[in-house]
């Protein structure tokens, strides 16, 4: 199944993207970040033809928090695993099987922070965020089981910009050795949501082979984020029919565009294109 993600949306709550998604027959929506919403459970119940996954920053809270499962902060760490119930919470409320969520970072984030970090910050040793990381996604997991839910964890993108700035990667999951950590000590209900776009930056920035980790991730990828850019920032450009990934993608439980653009005629162009594809 194809899904549109509502990233592109930032200034909108959930019930008027899902108005403009629908005005422009868009049913399979995967809910990312936004303006916060109340009663938002109660609305999408209501809602019998939408497909609903929730990604990461969704339920959006009331109080912006960061979400980093990563980080020595216990406060951090108790907000974002408040907020991640929430998603798994409202994921089984609606029979949703999956959601999705970024792997962790290095770096103690301000809000404002994501998407380009400003500022330089103090990085955490890499060892002990990724500690953290895989404790507090495993304890999620339990939780999300009994629930009826399954987690995929997304790679994330190392920009060129952020690379000069801290003069290394601050970021986990970027390249095949993270995720293979990752994924080999996670319980069996935690997968990959591989975001194509992340990797031909990362890949291209961090120097390794973007096609061995599309191959060699297959065993964990249930999902894909699919995106276009320039190597060198995540931009989410259109997909074309020559992207490096189209014909080496496999079979998955769902894909979304992550592609950012309020042309609806565009979308649309995008998913009639994936589906050769797929």
């Amino acid at each position: 199944m194809i899904y549109i993600s509502t990233g592109f949306f930032k200034n909108l709550n959930f019930n008027q993207v899902l108005n403009l998604y629908k005005k422009n027959r868009i049913n399979n929506i995967e809910f990312s970040g936004g303006k916060y919403q109340e009663n938002l459970l109660n609305s999408l119940k209501k809602e019998k033809k939408i497909n609903a996954l929730f990604h990461n920053y969704f339920p959006v809270p009331k109080k912006p928090i960061i979400i980093n499962l990563s980080s020595n902060n216990k406060f951090v760490i108790d907000s974002s695993i408040k907020l991640i119930k929430k998603a798994i919470d409202y994921s089984s409320a609606i029979k949703s099987q999956f959601y999705s969520i970024h792997a962790g970072y290095l770096i103690e984030m301000n809000f404002d922070d994501f998407g380009k970090v400003k500022t330089k910050k103090k990085i955490i040793n890499r060892d002990t965020g990724m500690a953290n990381f895989i404790k507090n996604i495993s304890s999620i997991a339990r939780y999300a089981k009994k629930k009826k839910v399954e987690i995929l964890i997304e790679n994330n993108v190392i920009g060129n910009s952020n690379f000069k700035k801290f003069n290394l990667n601050p970021f986990l999951m970027t390249n095949l050795e993270d995720t293979r950590l990752i994924m080999e000590n996670t319980p069996k209900n935690v997968n990959l949501l591989l975001d194509l776009g992340h990797l031909k930056v990362s890949s291209n920035i961090l120097k390794f082979d973007k096609f061995e980790m599309l191959e060699e991730c297959k065993k964990w990828t249930k999902a894909y984020h699919l995106s276009e850019n320039n190597g060198f920032e995540d931009q989410n450009l259109k997909i074309k029919k020559n992207s490096w990934f189209l014909k080496r993608m496999k079979k998955v439980k769902f894909y979304s565009l992550e592609v950012y653009s309020d042309n609806f005629n565009i979308i649309h162009q995008q998913i009639n294109l994936l589906k050769k594809f797929i």
